[in-house]
């Protein structure tokens, strides 16, 4: 299926209030009124509301609006999509869960409830993690899938790949975990 996926990681102002801190870790963030400047053109250039996973139609494209890590400012980010009447896709780094620049267990409860897509991002985000053993991945799944589905109470079935280094064993491995729908970038 071809869709059109729009990968953020953290809105925030100060650039190590929210996820993973250091250089390389900035280069994904921008700040709030970035993030809504965004917002604002992207409302200009759509005529229907971007999509979820749960909610695929097969007459269009859909337009996904995604963060990977699981920093805190996913619920400042869930805040400004919904005043648009929009939803994203929340990839959260479990073994992050709670630390402190990461969402805690009632964030993710939180973003769920209000509608939008919690999936896994791994478990403890492998800056490449097809170089792992396929045990290694096939665990990185597992571990976060289940935490995940523990919190929610419902089987996880979405990811995205952290680092963007996507191969087969990936996939398979996602796949023998539950994961439906894998997200994937080129970092450039």
């Amino acid at each position: 299926m071809k869709a059109i996926s729009l990968m953020y990681h953290d809105i925030c102002d100060n650039v190590d209030t929210s996820g993973f801190a250091g250089a390389d870790a900035a280069l994904y963030k921008i700040s709030s009124a970035e993030f809504s400047a965004h917002l604002t053109a992207i409302s200009e250039k759509i005529k229907e509301k971007p999509s979820r996973v749960s909610d695929l139609n097969e007459n269009k494209m859909p337009i996904f609006i995604t963060f990977d890590d699981g920093g805190n400012s996913a619920m400042q980010a869930a805040e400004m999509l919904e005043k648009k009447g929009w939803r994203g896709h929340f990839f959260i780094t479990t073994s992050r869960i709670g630390a402190e620049t990461f969402v805690g267990r009632e964030e993710i409860i939180e973003l769920h409830r209000r509608g939008h897509i919690v999936g896994s991002h791994s478990d403890s985000h492998p800056l490449r993690m097809a170089s792992l053993s396929r045990q290694e991945i096939f665990n990185e799944w597992q571990i976060s899938t289940e935490k995940l589905a523990e919190i929610l109470g419902e089987k996880i079935t979405v990811a995205s790949v952290p680092g963007g280094l996507y191969s087969k064993t990936v996939a398979e491995c996602a796949a023998e975990n539950g994961i439906e729908f894998l997200f994937n970038s080129e970092p450039t």
